[in-house]
């Protein structure tokens, strides 16, 4: 049984973000390489769905069954890949703050809402400025 409040107590205690490293143990490396949708949808379920109910983030597939095996391994670029991201997550957590460089981007795709400049969007500037400490 999935325990998402025990998860979530856990987690808040490490005070660290919960990155969610996903093994293809539901299908073979090749077939999710060959698929147009990418994960099957009991792999989805079980290593995306679930740990983001516990509060994981940023799902990557590091490895998994290769079609002619039964043990996991890893893709040497897929796991690269990821300790690269670890590490800069990390360093935005500990980097002083006029060494980082931070983009943001909003989706306005609502057509008929208006621009940029509308009330809301003007708010939420604001807000995550004050937030930032600008």
């Amino acid at each position: 049984m999935n325990d998402s409040g025990a998860a979530a107590e856990f987690l808040t205690g490490l005070n660290r973000p919960y990155r969610s490293a996903v093994s293809l143990d539901m299908q073979t490396i090749e077939s999710w390489r060959e698929s147009q949708t990418g994960l099957n949808p009991v792999q989805a379920g079980m290593q995306i769905a679930i740990p983001e109910i516990d509060g994981a983030t940023e799902p990557f597939v590091y490895g998994g069954l290769p079609v002619r095996g039964v043990e996991p391994v890893a893709l040497e670029d897929r796991a690269e890949r990821f300790a690269c991201r670890l590490r800069r997550w990390n360093r935005l957590r500990t980097a002083p703050r006029d060494q980082l460089k931070l983009a943001l981007v909003v989706s306005a795709f609502l057509l008929t809402k208006g621009t940029l400049a509308r009330q809301p969007t003007s708010m939420f500037f604001r807000a995550f400025g004050r937030r930032l400490g600008n």
